[in-house]
């Protein structure tokens, strides 16, 4: 399996995941790699969905988590 299999699978799971109620998401983002890579896959993921099926909420709220080198 190559990374985009791998990529295309997380997404897919993803989308399972959003489609199983109807309860909003909560996405805490603080711009480091961990918290962007999750937002760009949300955002993925709403790209691929048909525009229909898209019914719940989605937060994203910035955080300071302070740890910096």
């Amino acid at each position: 399996m190559n990374e985009f299999t791998a990529f295309n699978q997380i997404v897919n799971e993803m989308e399972i995941v959003y489609k199983h109620d109807r309860r909003p998401w909560m996405i805490g983002f603080s711009g480091g790699k961990d918290s962007t890579m999750l937002c760009m896959l949300v955002f993925e993921m709403l790209q691929r969905m048909n525009p229909k099926d898209i019914k719940k909420k989605i937060y994203i709220t910035s955080s300071d988590t302070m740890v910096e080198n």
